[in-house]
């Protein structure tokens, strides 16, 4: 069963971009369903797949 939510390293991985690059995507508030708690983030996997079902250029543009 998949999680409902993803750490930063596997929806980097699912979107084929580095954890760096996300990282700075989530800080400019560009990524869809960012959950933090505390020092923690977490990613809503349901934000995430609509985004990438809606961002059909890619987010690298």
């Amino acid at each position: 069963m998949e999680s409902a939510v993803l750490k930063v390293n596997e929806a980097a991985k699912l979107l084929s971009v580095s954890n760096n690059y996300l990282y700075e995507l989530i800080n400019q508030n560009k990524v869809p369903g960012v959950i933090r708690v505390g020092r923690c983030i977490r990613i809503s996997r349901k934000s995430l797949m609509t985004w990438i079902g809606d961002n059909e250029q890619g987010i690298c543009t």
